[in-house]
């Protein structure tokens, strides 16, 4: 019997509506199907701020729905049977664990997909944090510059500015204000394409940088080189929106420096679930957090994480 006369036999005796049963295990064997369709990657923007882990040095998605139609009936048994046994009812191979090296690719491939970033391009961001003593999340609106010169907010209706090179904003009669968070960089935006493409050299560069942070990495694991190129990078994405290029060689260089591993799944001050390279250290860990979907950086200043991020035209403009 070849496989359209079988299919034919199925029709003829497939009942006119699912079991219950059946429906549930359709179902199941679907939502699974999902769930790994939902962790291949889409290219988006990005910036990203680390929180302070144990021993580490202090530092500055949309979802796709799916509704799911009413299976008819005659087609029911056989869609079933596709997809509880697909390939002959051969079961199919898991999928390929992700290493370190595989979450640099995909991020790296990510970000060569955004669109080239000039200094003074304006960015919207929309932070969600969570309080440590009520898990209370709030979110607030912020307005930086791809070089992190500039920020803008609203306070009581009115937009301000705050540059970098000026310790406070003061409102007319009022307190000072922070806006947001300015990072410590030891390297200029306009420096950014001047950094090796060769991971190895790129490593060592990053740790030269890294070393000239305020205070020290405590308890590294690996070569002092290593856990400040590590910082390095954590540091260059928290302040800047990085140019694709230099995003691509970022990642890469995060894939090979040595002792870095991954966490599949790290939770996110919103509830959001991420990916992360780690970096252990004898007093804890550093971290970079992904967005699992999109690879794109994901956090924000303090205990936050950015729920939203588009090029705009200037300060105030919402997309």
């Amino acid at each position: 019997m070849n496989e359209m006369d079988l299919l034919a036999r199925m029709r003829d005796h497939a009942p006119r509506r699912v079991s219950p049963r059946a429906e549930q295990m359709f179902r199941t064997a679907f939502d699974e199907n999902h769930d790994q369709e939902r962790a291949r990657p889409a290219a988006r923007l990005r910036r990203f701020a680390p929180g302070v882990p144990p021993g580490g040095r202090a530092s500055r998605p949309a979802w796709r729905r799916l509704a799911l139609a009413g299976l008819p009936a005659l087609a029911g048994a056989a869609a079933l049977l596709l997809v509880m046994l697909p390939s002959g009812g051969r079961p199919q191979p898991g999928a390929a664990p992700l290493t370190v090296k595989l979450l640099a690719d995909r991020a790296a491939a990510a970000a060569l997909t955004g669109p080239d970033i000039a200094p003074g391009q304006w960015v919207y961001e929309k932070l969600a944090f969570s309080s440590h003593y009520t898990h209370q999340i709030s979110t607030q609106e912020l307005w930086v510059t791809a070089d992190d010169s500039v920020q803008a907010g609203y306070l009581n209706g009115r937009l301000y500015k705050e540059y970098k090179d000026q310790n406070e904003t003061m409102p007319p009669g009022g307190l000072p204000i922070v806006l947001g968070s300015f990072t410590t960089e030891p390297l200029a935006y306009s420096a950014l394409g001047s950094l090796p493409s060769e991971p190895a050299a790129l490593i060592s560069r990053l740790g030269k940088l890294g070393a000239q942070l305020p205070g020290p990495v405590l308890g590294c694991m690996e070569s002092g080189t290593y856990c400040d190129a590590f910082q390095m990078i954590t540091q260059l994405f928290s302040g800047y929106v990085m140019p694709p290029k230099t995003a691509a060689k970022l990642f890469t260089a995060m894939g090979d420096i040595p002792g870095v591993t991954v966490t599949p799944v790290v939770p996110g001050p919103n509830g959001q679930r991420g990916v992360a390279f780690r970096l252990q250290l004898k007093t804890g860990y550093q971290q970079f957090i992904l967005n699992p979907v999109t690879y794109r950086p994901e956090g924000g200043p303090w205990y936050s994480s950015i729920v939203q991020q588009e090029l705009v035209s200037g300060p105030g403009v919402r997309p």
